[in-house]
């Protein structure tokens, strides 16, 4: 299989003005700023924000805030990436996270810093393709259904065509994007990790979407089995029947979680 070449990282698209996006904060947020707030560090970076915002939002910071109410600290786990957190607090205060301009690595396990223009990658991908992912990843971590569907919304956006033409945005889907997506995040399903191995299984076979000559790939399917040989039974179908059999698990619906965080809970006297 032909190799793909390596991607010379030019002048990235601009991103839109700022003028040209309408932005507010809302009442809720404006009234929640009045209330408790609490820090939230993560590495070196850290973040004063409302009680009322994190607790509404995230079932990891109202378990942590009901027990210790008069916490003025909170500490993410040292694994956890502060640039993917930093896109929940953007979507926490104002429904959304920017996109940015510029390009990232795969093969880089945090969102970290755009790569230079003269810089060259062969896995270089746009910001806001591995944002997406690595933003789900972070509201998983953080059980805040609401932001992970609002990254599964903007995955399907970004990755994926009209449901009718199975095959996603004419960019390669990296190996390395597949294995932190497939990650063990924790106890609960993944409906990020579901998307990506039917992504994979129903798509293999097209060489526009796969480097099929990249070895990380794997690397990818040692870690995931059982995805491996759904690909290699797949193999005794043609591509439309292969699709045809599987189109409705390509379907955002599918991928979407509850967003009930359950009743609200009142802190400790």
């Amino acid at each position: 299989m032909p190799r793909r070449k390596q991607r010379s990282i030019g002048t990235p698209s601009r991103a839109p003005p700022e003028t040209d996006v309408e932005f507010g904060l809302s009442d809720t947020v404006l009234q929640a700023l009045q209330g408790p707030s609490v820090a939230v560090q993560a590495k070196s970076s850290s973040w004063t924000l409302p009680q009322e915002l994190l607790c509404r939002y995230s079932k990891y910071f109202r378990d942590i805030l009901r027990c210790q109410s008069e916490i003025s600290l909170i500490r993410l786990p040292e694994e956890w990436d502060p640039e993917s957190f930093s896109l929940f607090v953007e979507w926490v205060l104002s429904g959304l996270y920017r996109k940015r301009s510029g390009y990232l690595r795969w093969d880089v396990a945090n969102l970290g810093r755009p790569i230079e223009s003269n810089e060259t990658y062969d896995d270089a991908v746009e910001w806001e393709r591995k944002a997406c992912i690595w933003a789900w990843v972070v509201g998983y971590l953080l059980e805040a259904p609401e932001f992970m569907n609002y990254a599964m919304r903007t995955i399907f956006r970004i990755w994926m065509a009209t449901v009718d033409d199975h095959h996603y945005n004419d960019t390669f889907f990296h190996p390395h994007a597949g294995i932190y997506a497939s990650k063990e995040w924790g106890d609960r399903p993944s409906a990020l990790r579901d998307f990506v191995h039917n992504l994979v299984l129903i798509n293999w076979g097209d060489d526009s979407n796969f480097d099929h000559g990249d070895k990380t790939w794997l690397k990818f399917f040692n870690e995931n089995p059982e995805v491996r040989d759904d690909v290699l039974l797949s193999m005794a179908q043609t591509s439309a029947d292969r699709w045809n059999s599987r189109r409705d698990q390509l379907k955002l619906e599918k991928y979407l979680v509850d967003e009930d965080l359950g009743p609200e809970i009142k802190k400790e006297e």
